[in-house]
């Protein structure tokens, strides 16, 4: 099942072009009941909501009934300050998977932010 999952993952990380969807808190401790908690983004970065019936989760080619979609309203947690280093050194503009090491370093670092509550 969990390979399924990240089948699942890498087929909707292609389909979406310039999106992102991150996955995560995976829980599969009441099996065949599963939860996890997902983040889509688009273009622009702004999150995104999905509907129930936008959603298709197939296992072993069957359609998976009794999905459900439950998107917080509020915001969840403790306050918490994050300090961030970033080394700036010349390696850092090397090219990694067809980018400079750098900008994939910023690019994580904005999702990171974005999950943070009035962020």
């Amino acid at each position: 099942m969990r390979i399924f999952i990240l089948f699942a993952y890498f087929v909707v990380c292609s389909s979406l072009h310039s999106q992102s969807f991150n996955i995560y808190s995976l829980n599969s401790e009441s099996y065949p009941f599963m939860s996890a908690q997902f983040k889509i983004t688009d273009i622009l970065g702004n999150k995104m909501i999905p509907s129930t019936e936008s959603v298709n989760i197939t296992e072993n080619g069957n359609a998976v009934q009794n999905i459900s979609i439950n998107c917080p309203t509020g915001t969840q947690g403790l306050a918490a300050s994050l300090i961030i280093t970033v080394d700036i050194s010349a390696s850092m503009n090397l090219p990694t998977f067809n980018l400079k090491t750098i900008d994939i370093v910023k690019s994580s670092l904005n999702n990171l932010i974005s999950t943070f509550p009035n962020s």
